[in-house]
This record gives C-alpha cells, structure tokens and sequence, in this order.
C-alpha cells in the first residue's frame, strides 16, 4: 500500500502524502516496532535493518518534516530501549514511558 501511495507523487502534493502516511501508516509502525522492542526474542541489528529499509522507502520524502519527525521519534525509542539495557522484558518499562511521550507528542 505505501508503494501504491508514493505512485501518486507528482499528482499529490508531498505534503499531502506525508500527512496520509502520518495518519494513517505511521501509528502502525510505531506500534509494530514497540511490540517487537518488547520481545525477548527481538535481535536489535534485525530491528536497525527493518527501520533503514523503511527510511530508504520513504527517501523520496525526506524533506518533510513529519516524515523526518516521525523517524526521529522511532531512534528516541530505539535509544531509549537500548539505554534500558537492551531489548525484550528488560526494556519495557522505558518502551511505554517512550509510548506516553509519542502520543502527546503527536497529539501537538
């Protein structure tokens, strides 16, 4: 799906692909990825390379702030796993105070 929407770069406006993706791809996203930072089987490389593939995906946006905003958000919650100790039940305490301030962040 994300794919079939960037198709339409040159017809929409970025903006309006950006905001599409924040509202309706991204609280998705950001929900897959503190689920997998919660599993103790989670392998951190695995992790690093899933959010490089999206970033790379979603290049031809870069200059978006939202876009830039919403990547931004999901290293604060890859940093703050890994400053808890790693991944799995050990992280997840810092995983949700991660969640808490996501939402009000994207509440603003």
């Amino acid at each position: 799906p994300v794919k079939n929407l960037l198709a339409w770069r040159g017809v929409l406006p970025d903006d309006a692909i950006a905001r599409v993706l924040d509202h309706s791809f991204f609280p998705s996203w950001h929900q897959a990825l503190r689920s997998w930072l919660r599993m103790p089987t989670c392998v951190f490389d695995e992790v690093l390379e899933w959010y490089g593939g999206w970033k790379a995906e979603l290049q031809v946006l870069r200059e978006e702030g939202s876009i830039q905003k919403q990547f931004a958000q999901a290293l604060e919650v890859m940093k703050a796993t890994m400053a808890a100790g790693g991944v799995g039940a050990a992280a997840e305490e810092n995983v949700v105070d991660s969640d808490s301030e996501m939402e009000a962040a994207e509440a603003s």
